[in-house]
């Protein structure tokens, strides 16, 4: 069965659209339509999606720290002094809602597993006494000390 009807998207363009229904003999219930379209337009709009889709997914921070697994040997750490200093320098750029211990602690477990996989921060990343300090003290509980 081969048949043309016309399309027109939400634009207003208009296309020829041929459809196909092909029969698979081994299987009688079992039917295949084909679109195919007879717009370059349309053809140019759909690999440009494709293009922007593949460019999208490649700006996106791939983990980059698989490896990575936390050292919580040592003294217990603090908030104020091993926790806030990295936040401050390497997450409020983007993150500001990381600006207090309330916030912090409410997405600690957020926080955790995007550190312990490399995905953050975006832009440049954490030395192991950085992801340690954080990762320990959540750890720990996540005192507000």
């Amino acid at each position: 069965m081969n048949s043309f009807f016309k399309k027109t998207d939400i634009t207003g363009i208009t296309t020829d659209v041929k459809a196909h229904a092909q029969y698979f003999p081994y299987n009688s219930s079992v039917h295949c339509v084909h679109f195919t379209t007879k717009s370059k337009t349309m053809n140019k709009t759909v690999f440009g999606l494709i293009i922007c889709i593949v460019m999208l997914g490649a700006c996106s921070k791939s983990n980059t720290n698989p490896g990575y697994t936390p050292d919580c040997t040592g003294a217990t750490k603090s908030y104020s002094t091993d926790v806030l200093p990295v936040f401050q320098t390497s997450c409020n750029g983007c993150h500001s809602n990381f600006s207090s211990y309330a916030q912090i602690s409410a997405d600690k477990a957020y926080i955790r597993s995007k550190i312990v996989d490399g995905s953050m921060p975006k832009s440049g990343s954490l030395s192991t006494t950085q992801k340690n300090n954080v990762v320990c003290w959540i750890d720990n509980g996540a005192p507000n000390n």
